[in-house]
């Protein structure tokens, strides 16, 4: 990694708003799946 490279810098900015949004939409995705499962059940 170069500092320096501007693009680099972008990508970084991405990858750190990129990783919690992943992190939120995989738990939202599971909390469906738990709901839906649930409904089965009942």
């Amino acid at each position: 990694m170069f500092p320096q490279n501007p693009q680099n810098l972008i990508y970084l900015c991405l990858l750190k708003l990129f990783i919690p949004f992943h992190k939120t939409y995989h738990n939202l995705n599971f909390t469906m799946n738990f709901i839906q499962n649930q409904k089965r059940k009942i």
